[in-house]
């Protein structure tokens, strides 16, 4: 049995950020919070309490959907779109946008032991296993190539820009949740222009729902 607090918090970000899910799919979302909450103590997954858990995590992991799902159209096939959570960690924001788009498949990258060893547990017990990969290497070590590189709470750009681009597809997206435009700013100028010369960089606010102002997707788009 789910928490009601969970229920009533959960509803109450989804409600602010105008995001609708099926009974179904909050389900598996109540689920995979009330894995963090078990295992948490253990294996350190999140500094926070219930409430921030919530709002700051969960909640800012699904906040900017609509602005994903326009970039999952822009491909011209989106069923087939292999897209990737970068560095998972506790699954945010893999798991979250797994329950919310249910024709994505995406793979989970992982190169932690206790936090992989969560990461199968929580996507058994969410059911999301049969259509959510898991990779436990490190970035340097990943062979595979991607449409969609989604990283929350990462490394900086500058540090793991290379071996991103190495496994992006032509055409893929990097899809960076970052804050405060200064500091996208410095990222991206660390990097440099000649190592972002076959790039196309944008930045889109999103609205959070825990008071933070200047939240923002830095999407790269690498040209054909």
């Amino acid at each position: 049995m789910v928490n009601e607090e969970i229920r009533s918090l959960t509803a109450q970000g989804l409600d602010s950020c105008g995001i609708r899910l099926q009974v179904q799919q909050l389900e598996l979302l109540f689920a995979y919070i009330a894995e963090i909450e078990l295992w948490n103590p253990t294996y350190k997954l999140v500094s926070a309490d219930r409430r921030d858990l919530i709002f700051r995590h969960i909640i800012d992991s699904l906040a900017p959907l609509h602005i994903l799902t326009e970039v999952i159209d822009s491909f011209p096939d989106r069923v087939a779109v292999r897209a990737a959570d970068v560095g998972s960690g506790n699954g945010m924001p893999g798991i979250p946008l797994a329950v919310a788009l249910e024709d994505l498949e995406i793979t989970l990258i992982e190169r932690s032991g206790r936090r992989a060893g969560f990461l199968r547990n929580a996507l058994a017990v969410t059911g999301l296993a049969s259509r959510t990969t898991l990779i436990e290497k490190d970035l340097a070590e990943v062979r595979q190539t991607f449409d969609l590189l989604i990283f929350r709470a990462f490394r900086p750009l500058p540090d793991i820009f290379d071996e991103l681009d190495r496994l992006l597809s032509p055409g893929g997206v990097m899809f960076a949740y970052k804050s405060r435009k200064g500091l996208v700013d410095q990222e991206i100028d660390r990097i440099g222009a000649e190592r972002l010369s076959g790039y196309e960089i944008s930045q889109l606010p999103y609205e959070s729902c825990f008071g933070e102002t200047d939240r923002r997707i830095c999407l790269l788009r690498k040209r054909s």
